[in-house]
This record gives structure tokens, C-alpha cells and sequence, in this order.
């Protein structure tokens, strides 16, 4: 059932340690090897004299069988230049622990470095928030690479805290709430309140660029008042027809039931004094 790893994913050095555990630990654990490799199963032992009986024979060879798969598995998935460190090995288990100890010597410079870029990050006045994340995961993905977990509580202060000022309003209602968020879901809501901000900018600029030369935007009234007006204009470029639809459109609102104006007349009449 081998499913051999891609040259490409094969281990090659402490760059890519970390994504080779991973393909490598599923690759044996979909061969069923995996608990020999790590050590939970273990080469049996006999008792003294009984290591010949047909059952502990059988069990043996099983064994055998099963670390010997387990090591073509775990030479499969390194670049050649690494065979040497390993060849001598006689089990899977053994081969395993060299190849990620080989490479897990914890640098603490280089651990420092990474910490300190880490915590200083800022949000630049070109970036987008997606660079923004991406730029603090990759430095999250190295310190895993040599064994340094930085927590979720931690990578969400420095996201807050490397936000612009204009962001504080948002970064205070994120540390308000009750439970933090993680990583992830703080990613959704500034990629959201980004989105409002970018849309809130958008509408000023069509606003700034419609203002009058005083600031006003009275000529934006005017014309659309215009606009109204010439399409309701007659074709002698008169409004008549729409005063008189106006007019008929009222009376028609306040008709008596048996159809007159007899009521409407009767009203005191409404005076219009010139101004």
C-alpha cells in the first residue's frame, strides 16, 4: 500500500523538517507501520531458550517484516545526500529519530531573530491585510520549524498591535470581547473591517470630487432638479400637462362617494397671496 512522497515534499534539510513529518507520519500510518516507527510497538523479546518455538518464530518474522517496510518508506522520502546519515541504522524507529534530530538543533540566535522580527511587526501603510497575516504566519511557520509554538493569545496581540492608529477603534473592540479570538477568526474580521473601511473611503471620494468650488454641493441639487424638470416638459416645452395631471390626480383623491366635488367645493377656499 506504499504511496511513495513526491521529490519535491522528500526531506532535504531544516527548511522543509517540518512538512516532511507530516507527509512522512501519514505515509506510515496509512502503511499501518507507524506506532513501530514511533516506538509503541516494540521488537519482541523471548524468554530464554524459547526464541526457536514456532509462535515466537512467526512473531518475530513478522516484525521484521513490518520495520523492514517501515525503513524503504523512510528512505524513499530523503534526497539522496541525507542516505549516509542513516545507513548504518537497523531499524525504523532509529532511522526516524536521526533524520529529526539531524535537524532540530535549536539555534538560539536564530530563534531570537525570529522572535524579536516576530514582535516588531508592523502594518505598513501599502499593505493589505492579507500581506499583513501573511507576513506573521510565515515567521509563525519557522519558529515551528525549529520547535518554537507561538500561542494563539500571542499571535492575536501582535496582529493588534501592529495595526495602524486608524485601526484602534477596532483593536479595542477586539480586546473587549469576552472570549479572544483566535488567529483565524481575528484574519475574517479585519479582512471584513477592511472591506467597510475601503467602501466608507470610497463614498468620500465621490463626495470630494462632486463638492461646488465653496464646499457645497447646491449645482448637484440643481441639476437633478432639472433632470425632474425637462422630463416632465410638453412638447411646446411648457409643464401644463403635468400640472393639470397634478390637478386632476387631487380631485380624483377627493371625490364624494357618489362621485361630485360637492364637498370639496363647499370648503372655505384657500387664498393665495402674491409674495
Amino acid at each position: 500500500m506504499t504511496n511513495s512522497m513526491k521529490s519535491e515534499n522528500r526531506l532535504d534539510g531544516a527548511s522543509n523538517l517540518r512538512a516532511w513529518k507530516t507527509s512522512i507520519d501519514l505515509i506510515l500510518a496509512k502503511n499501518k507501520v507507524l506506532d513501530i516507527v514511533k516506538g509503541k510497538i516494540v521488537k519482541p523479546e523471548f524468554e530464554e531458550g524459547k526464541e526457536k518455538e514456532p509462535q515466537n518464530v512467526a512473531a518475530m518474522e513478522m516484525f521484521k517484516d513490518v520495520d523492514i517496510n517501515a525503513m524503504s518508506i523512510i528512505v524513499d522520502s530523503i534526497n539522496d545526500h541525507l542516505i549516509p546519515y542513516i545507513s548504518h541504522l537497523d531499524s525504523s524507529k532509529k532511522m526516524y529519530d536521526a533524520l529529526t534530530n539531524l535537524f532540530s538543533v535549536i539555534n538560539i540566535g536564530q530563534v531570537m531573530s525570529l522572535k524579536n522580527e516576530l514582535r516588531d511587526m508592523k502594518m505598513n501603510d501599502d499593505d493589505c491585510i492579507t500581506s499583513y497575516f501573511v507576513r506573521i504566519s510565515q515567521l509563525r511557520d519557522q519558529l515551528q520549524t525549529i520547535e518554537e509554538i507561538t500561542s494563539e493569545k500571542e499571535l492575536v496581540n501582535i496582529v493588534l498591535n501592529g495595526l495602524p492608529k486608524t485601526w484602534d477603534a477596532f483593536a479595542a473592540s477586539m480586546n473587549t470581547r469576552k472570549e479572544y479570538p483566535t488567529f483565524e477568526e481575528l484574519w475574517n474580521c479585519c479582512a471584513q473591517e477592511e472591506s467597510r473601511i475601503n467602501a466608507k473611503e470610497s463614498q468620500l471620494y465621490i463626495a470630494e470630487d462632486n463638492k461646488d468650488a465653496d464646499g457645497s454641493m447646491d449645482s448637484i441639487r440643481q441639476e437633478s432638479q432639472l433632470y425632474i424638470a425637462e422630463d416632465n416638459k410638453d412638447e411646446d416645452g411648457s409643464m401644463d400637462s403635468g400640472r393639470q395631471e397634478s390637478q386632476l390626480y387631487i380631485a380624483e383623491d377627493n371625490k364624494d362617494a357618489d362621485g361630485s366635488l360637492d364637498s370639496v367645493r363647499r370648503r372655505e377656499p384657500i387664498i393665495c397671496t402674491p409674495i
